[in-house]
């Protein structure tokens, strides 16, 4: 079975190969940057992702939680929002990541459908425009 192997952020029109990448603008109605999440499906990787968080601050030198990396590019880039970061983990209690995807929506609301976990920090936090959430399936 797939697994989610690794995760990258990009700006622009910048694709990676053999990376699917999500279309959602992580700044989307926010200016700054296009800033997009990649990730890459292996099947049955030997150490796969476990979970992806969001870690938030004034700053850009706030750290990932304990057992997580920290993805060293800012999801608010060009905007004037909070610094706003993915972190990964691997291993630990949870089961591999199988796919990741990003919604929006005008509320704070905006869910997934069934069988996806919204990590519960707006995107976008401090810079306007839309409600965006990444989102996992196990």
């Amino acid at each position: 079975m797939q697994a989610v192997d690794n995760v990258v952020v990009t700006t622009g029109g910048t694709t990676v190969p053999g990376y699917n990448r999500d279309p959602i603008d992580l700044n989307w109605g926010a200016g700054g940057a296009y800033i997009y999440l990649s990730y890459q499906l292996v099947e049955s990787p030997p150490n796969p992702i476990t979970d992806l968080t969001v870690i938030w601050g004034d700053s850009p030198d706030i750290s990932a939680p304990a057992g997580y990396e920290k993805i060293n590019h800012d999801l608010n880039q060009g905007s004037e929002g909070k610094w706003i970061y993915f972190c990964i983990r691997r291993g630990g209690p949870d089961g591999p990541v199988r796919d990741l995807k990003i919604i929006a929506g005008d509320t704070a609301d905006t869910q997934p459908e069934g069988g996806w976990e919204r990590i519960p920090v707006d995107l976008n936090a401090g810079a306007g425009g839309k409600f965006i959430y990444a989102c996992q399936r196990r």
